[in-house]
């Protein structure tokens, strides 16, 4: 906020706050707002719920100053700055009642639609973080609660992993197959968080990989590290564990109820008695092309990357196979 309280001191000195200045102060204050909501929402942004925000100068901001805009604000996929052609952004602007002939008087007011039941609302875009993301939140809901159950018949996929539930991090209930697995690359892996020998290593690895996958993680590919001791690993101890290893949104340490974790492990090929006996075994499987590898958990990440990439880069059967 130096920027915008230096502005802010000059009128208390007795100059007067322009247009500019005063609409710069807007800016910060609202994206700053915008930062703090993305990093509230976690690994929803992106996946159910995206952050959009339409340059009223387009002339001015091009892709490259958006980018650099970016990094300011540490934009995480989910969060999309849009600029174009003028004609372009001032239809678009029109048609969301957000275009304003002047940039200096455009309103610092945000829509939140849903469009799976075409429900829009307008708030306040310097409210709270907190009672943005609340706001969101109900517009996820509704987008449950209003979703006609789908007519086609699940796919072999959904009816072998099942729909069981599962609980993240977060304390986010999430279906197995449709929320965690449909229409990604998973990477998947068992632990628990008491365990002090092969799952620090294990999920060391896995921080090493997040980090190689970069926006891709959350987006095309979902981390799922499911705990054997469920009973134990609460979402807050997960929480807590994710921590540890700078998990980012994509990243789902998953919990649940002990019959339904175990449900998950056995559909995995994961489950075990005692969770000291649990496997180093990291599964990857592409849902798109249905093909599945497996990998040493504590192989060198190199190597688990290289695994990692063939199954996300998987093309399906070729047209060849597909006609045979």
């Amino acid at each position: 906020f130096d920027t915008a309280m230096a502005i802010l001191r000059r009128k208390l000195t007795g100059r007067d706050i322009g247009d500019a200045d005063r609409q710069h102060i807007h800016h910060r204050l609202q994206d700053r707002g915008l930062s703090k909501v993305q990093t509230l929402l976690g690994d929803r942004a992106g996946k159910d719920i995206q952050l959009i925000s339409i340059s009223v100068d387009p002339v001015t901001d091009t892709p490259e100053r958006l980018q650099a805009w970016q990094a300011k604000f540490s934009t995480q996929p989910g969060w999309t700055l849009v600029t174009g052609d003028k004609a372009n952004i001032d239809r678009l602007l029109k048609a969301l009642g957000g275009f304003s002939a002047r940039k200096e008087d455009h309103s610092p007011v945000v829509l939140i639609g849903n469009e799976a039941v075409g429900n829009w609302t307008r708030t306040y875009g310097l409210a709270k973080p907190a009672q943005l993301v609340s706001l969101l939140t109900e517009k996820a809901q509704e987008h449950h609660q209003h979703q006609p159950l789908p007519s086609a018949e699940p796919s072999p996929a959904q009816k072998y992993f099942t729909d069981v539930e599962l609980i993240n991090q977060r304390g986010e209930k999430l279906r197995f197959y449709s929320d965690l697995m449909k229409g990604h690359t998973v990477i998947i892996n068992a632990f628990f968080t008491t365990c002090t020998s092969v799952c620090p290593p294990m999920n060391k690895n896995f921080a090493r990989l997040q980090d190689a996958l970069g926006d891709r993680l959350g987006k095309d590919v979902l981390i799922l590290s499911l705990s054997v001791d469920p009973m134990t690993d609460t979402p807050e101890r997960l929480k807590d564990y994710a921590a540890r290893f700078g998990a980012k949104p994509g990243w789902h340490f998953l919990t649940g109820t002990k019959e339904n974790v175990e449900q998950a492990l056995r559909k995995l090929g994961q489950y075990v008695a005692d969770k000291d006996d649990h496997l180093t075994i990291v599964l990857i499987g592409n849902d798109k092309t249905s093909l599945w590898k497996k990998a040493h958990g504590l192989a060198k990440v190199e190597a688990l990357l290289t695994v990692v990439e063939s199954v996300i880069n998987d093309k399906g059967p070729t047209q060849a196979e597909g006609g045979k």
